[in-house]
C-alpha cells in the first residue's frame, strides 16, 4: 500500500494559505507517496502557489469550481458560507479531470501527525468514508445542530455510488448552505447524516487517531513515545485545528475556543504553532529557491563554511566522504571538474587543497551566492547558471572545457523539481557524476520545506534507493560506488556512465 499514490485535495483563501502550507507540509512528512490537489479561492493564492512550485501539489485553477450554479447563488451567502457551497465540488473535480482511484477531501486547517495506514486499511474498498466528532457525553447535544459527522476528512471512491453521493451534495449545498439551524440543516455539513441511510458503503473511521479536535480532546490523553503521538494507545494520525486563529501581527495565535489539556497543549498544538510560525516564515518568498538568492542566505552560508574550513576537513562528514569520492576514481579519470549548485564555491577549497590534479569550476542559480563565492575566493572561477537552463553547449564552454566530472551537491535534496533536473544532468554524458549528500528513506520518496540559512527554507528530499537506480539506468548510468555516511540515512553516489 505504501507504493499507492495517495490522493489528497483542499480549497482556500489567502487566509487560510499558512494553515494549507501546514497541512501540507505533515502530508510530505507522513503521507508519502502523495499528490495534494489545491483549489485556490482567489487570484493572490493562485498565483503565490503557481510561483511556488511545491513539489507533489497540483494547483488548479482559482475558479474552477464557480459554475454558473454556484455564482448564481454567490450574492445572497457569506463568504465562509460560499467557501462551505463549493465544499463538495473539491473531490467532485478531482474525480472528474483526473484519473485517481480515489480523492480524499481534507480540511486547510487539518494536521498529519502520523501514517495514514492504519486507517487505509480500515479503508481498504470502503466506497464513501467519513468522521465522527466523536462529542464527549456533555457535548453530545452537539450533534442536533452540526451533526453527527465532521467535513473535515471525507474519502471518495472513484464508482457509481460515491458519483451519486458527490452529487446529490453539491446540488443540496447549492440549494441551501447557510451558517444557521434550519429544517434539519446547518452548513455543508448536517447533509452527511442522511449519507448512511441514502448510499450504500458510507463507513465512520473507527480508528482512535483520528476525528480528534479541540471539542472532544479533553476527553482523551496524548502522550509522547519514541517520537510518535499516541492516544489513548493508537497513533495519533490527524488532527483537526478548528477555529485556531493566527496573529500574524502579535505573533500571538488563539488556540481554540476550547479549553486545551496540557498534554495536548504540549504535544499537539505546540508543534502546530511551530509549523504555522515556519509557513509564514515561506511566504515571504514567491518562491522556495528565491530564499537561496538573497544577501541573507549568501552570508549565512559564508559564516558556516569559513569556520568549518579552518578545521581539519576529515573531522567534517560532507568534506571527508567528497575526498574519499573524489580519491576513488581511476587515476585515468578526466580533470575537469564542475560543481554544480556550488553555493559559496567552499568546495573549491578542498579541490585546491587536497585534489591538485583536478580543474575546479563552480556555478549556482543564485546571483547572491556567486557573488560571495567570486568574493571569497577570487582566484577560482565561478558564474551564474540554472541546472534547468543549462545543456552539453554551457559544458563546453567551460572554463577547462567539457567537464569529465560533475559534482552534484545537494541537488537531488535541495532542488524541489530533483528529478528533472537529475535527468538533465544524466542527458550531458559527462564520464562521472557524483550525487553528494543523498538522503536515504526507508519506504517513498518524500520532499519537505526545512529551515536553511537566515530565516530562509528549502526542501529536503528523502530517496527510495531502487526509485533512484531506475533512473540512473534509464540515463545511461551505473553506480561505480557507495559511500553511506557514519549516520547511515545519507551518503555519497558515485556514477560512471555506461
Amino acid at each position: 500500500m505504501d507504493k499507492v499514490i495517495r490522493d489528497y485535495c483542499s480549497h482556500f483563501d489567502w487566509k487560510y494559505l499558512p494553515k494549507a502550507i501546514a497541512l501540507y507540509r505533515s502530508l510530505a512528512r507522513h503521507c508519502a507517496p502523495f499528490k495534494f490537489w489545491v483549489f485556490p479561492l482567489d487570484l493572490k493564492t493562485y498565483n503565490y502557489l503557481k510561483a511556488a512550485r511545491f513539489p507533489d501539489m497540483k494547483v488548479m485553477p482559482f475558479d474552477i469550481l464557480e459554475t454558473e450554479e454556484v455564482l448564481s447563488v454567490k450574492s445572497g451567502r457569506t463568504w465562509q458560507e460560499y467557501v462551505w457551497t463549493m465544499t463538495p465540488l473539491v473531490p467532485k473535480k478531482v474525480l472528474e479531470i483526473a484519473d485517481v482511484p480515489s480523492a480524499t477531501y481534507l480540511d486547510a486547517d487539518m494536521f498529519f501527525f502520523g501514517s495514514p495506514l492504519p486507517i487505509e486499511r480500515e479503508i481498504n474498498d470502503k466506497s464513501i468514508v467519513i468522521v465522527e466528532h466523536r462529542f464527549p457525553i456533555q457535548e453530545a447535544s452537539r450533534a442536533s445542530t452540526v451533526g453527527c459527522f465532521n467535513v473535515s476528512f471525507l474519502h471518495f471512491r472513484r464508482d457509481e455510488n460515491a458519483k451519486a453521493c458527490l452529487d446529490w451534495w453539491a446540488t443540496k449545498c447549492i440549494e441551501w448552505c447557510f451558517y444557521r439551524k434550519e429544517d434539519g440543516k446547518f452548513c455543508d455539513q448536517k447533509y452527511l447524516d442522511e449519507w448512511p441511510a441514502r448510499f450504500k458503503g458510507v463507513h465512520a473511521l473507527q480508528y482512535p487517531g483520528c476525528g480528534l479536535a479541540p471539542w472532544n480532546i479533553a476527553a482523551h490523553r496524548v502522550e509522547k513515545r519514541d517520537g510518535k503521538l499516541i492516544m489513548d494507545g493508537a497513533f495519533l494520525i490527524f488532527y483537526h485545528f478548528h477555529e485556531f486563529e493566527i496573529g500574524i501581527g502579535s505573533g500571538k495565535h488563539k488556540l481554540a475556543n476550547w479549553p486545551i489539556p496540557t498534554d495536548a497543549r504540549q504535544h499537539i498544538y505546540e508543534p502546530y504553532v511551530r509549523a504555522i510560525d515556519e509557513s509564514l516564515q515561506i511566504m515571504k518568498y514567491s518562491a522556495i529557491d528565491d530564499g537561496w538568492n538573497t544577501r541573507a542566505a549568501a552570508e549565512g552560508q559564508a559564516k558556516t563554511v569559513l569556520a568549518e574550513l579552518h578545521r581539519d576537513p576529515f573531522e567534517i562528514p560532507p568534506y571527508r566522504y567528497f575526498i574519499e569520492a573524489m580519491k576513488s576514481l581511476p587515476g585515468e579519470h578526466p580533470e575537469g571538474m564542475l560543481d554544480i549548485g556550488c553555493g559559496v564555491g567552499h568546495y573549491s577549497q578542498l579541490v585546491r587543497h587536497h585534489l591538485p590534479n583536478i580543474w575546479y569550476e563552480g556555478c549556482d542559480f543564485s546571483d547572491a551566492l556567486i557573488q560571495k563565492a567570486k568574493q571569497l575566493f577570487p582566484e577560482e572561477h565561478f558564474f551564474v547558471a540554472d541546472v534547468f537552463n543549462m545543456s552539453q553547449e554551457t559544458l563546453k564552454a567551460c572554463r577547462y572545457g567539457f567537464p569529465g566530472i560533475l559534482l552534484c551537491s545537494s541537488l537531488v535534496e535541495v532542488v524541489g523539481e530533483w528529478r528533472t533536473a537529475l535527468e538533465r544532468v544524466l542527458s550531458w554524458g559527462s564520464a562521472f557524476i557524483l550525487l553528494h549528500r543523498v538522503r536515504f528513506a526507508n519506504g517513498a520518496t518524500r520532499t519537505e520545506i526545512c529551515p536553511a540559512y537566515e530565516g530562509t527554507y528549502n526542501y529536503r528530499t528523502y530517496h527510495n534507493r531502487d526509485d533512484l537506480k531506475k533512473i540512473f539506468a534509464s540515463g545511461g548510468y551505473r553506480i561505480r560506488k557507495e559511500i553511506i555516511w557514519e549516520r547511515g540515512d545519507i551518503g555519497t553516489i558515485i556514477l560512471e556512465r555506461n
